[in-house]
């Protein structure tokens, strides 16, 4: 039978895994080398918090698994067949060469409810099975980085046993609830590059880009996790900020999410309609640049006449493929006599780039 998000045996010892990618360049039988990278050292992280929860190992700055204890607890990957995305995993090594193991069916068991309270949303039940909350914090920072960034149309399912789950929902879900946290307590966000870190005093001092000025700041002691595997990148924090006399920013205070600024271009391949969907001929690609004075992610695309700003990347996807979306219904359909030069051209670069297809009929 195969796997349903439905599953109910939670008590499943199975320690199998099976990821798979559809959508986006994976329909070519193709991934980014690094997003493939990057989901498996992820979900690797994943399972070494999990591990070192079941075996009752002490909270630790960088949080690491032993290394006596790492094959017997670590990930196991198959590579992937040719012409195939799916990439087949067990936990603590091939079950042939480990035979029956409590210790790791506690941990697969474990791995498994994790999983699925976080596909839920049950955070009371996540509580439970990582009652530090530094550790859970990470937990959910690393499984939220298995699944691909949210640009594009690159999806990932997880088959943990006889539960599959979609990677990229989850990740959405888990970005939903910290924007919901940091709205209720009118949180900002401002982007720099990490100049300094006091893990003692959970201080930090941020370079921010417009002018290399130094702002400092404390944080949250989940947010360490991410600070550590990030070290030099230029990334946007979102906490209390603190303004100088003058607006400036001087300070942030209790800064809870973390994350890296994406300035990759946005790749669209189609856009769903009401009546319809909109397919690119081909993947478009839409520049995103970092407007440092405003603070926030730019788009300016000139075959449409494009520029749009927001300071969260999938905010600023969204307005892209709504603006698309406009332009088809209000543009492409018009005729030539009632539209200006420019608007002319805008329609004649969408029917190069575009097909609509119709829904079929009922």
């Amino acid at each position: 039978m195969p796997p349903s998000e439905s599953s109910t045996d939670s008590r499943q010892p199975d320690r199998r895994l099976h990821l798979r990618f559809e959508g986006g360049t994976a329909d070519q039988h193709y991934v980014a080398a690094s997003q493939l990278a990057a989901t498996i050292d992820a979900l690797r992280r994943t399972v070494e918090l999990t591990a070192l929860e079941t075996q009752g190992i002490e909270l630790r700055e960088r949080d690491r698994l032993p290394a006596e204890l790492q094959s017997q607890f670590g990930l196991y990957v198959t590579a992937p067949t040719r012409g195939s995305l799916s990439i087949d995993a067990v936990l603590g090594g091939p079950p042939r060469l480990l035979g029956a193991d409590e210790a790791l069916d506690d941990l697969a068991h474990r791995f498994k409810a994790g999983w699925q309270a976080l596909a839920g949303g049950d955070w009371p039940e996540l509580s439970r099975i990582f009652p530090d909350r530094t550790r859970l914090h990470r937990w959910i920072d690393a499984a939220k980085r298995v699944a691909p960034r949210a640009s594009g149309d690159l999806r990932l399912l997880l088959d943990i046993a006889d539960t599959r789950l979609d990677l990229t929902r989850i990740a959405q879900q888990v970005a939903e609830f910290h924007a919901s946290q940091a709205s209720r307590r009118q949180q900002s966000r401002i982007n720099g590059y990490l100049a300094k870190i006091d893990f003692l005093k959970r201080s930090f001092k941020l370079r921010l880009p417009e002018h290399q000025r130094l702002i400092s700041g404390s944080y949250t002691p989940e947010a360490e996790e991410f600070l550590l595997a990030n070290p030099r990148e230029l990334i946007q924090v979102t906490g209390l900020i603190v303004f100088d006399a003058s607006g400036a920013a001087s300070e942030i205070c209790d800064a809870t999410d973390f994350d890296l600024v994406d300035t990759a271009p946005i790749l669209i391949q189609r856009i769903d309609l009401p009546q319809g969907r909109l397919n690119a001929h081909q993947a478009i690609e839409i520049p995103v640049t970092l407007d440092d004075t405003e603070q926030e992610l730019e788009v300016i695309f000139e075959p449409l006449r494009m520029k749009l700003g927001a300071q969260v990347r999938d905010e600023l996807e969204l307005m892209v493929r709504e603006e698309i979306d406009l332009l088809w219904r209000n543009i492409a359909a018009a005729p030539d006599a009632d539209l200006t030069r420019g608007a002319q051209g805008i329609k004649h670069w969408l029917k190069q780039h575009w097909t609509q297809e119709q829904h079929a009929a009922r």
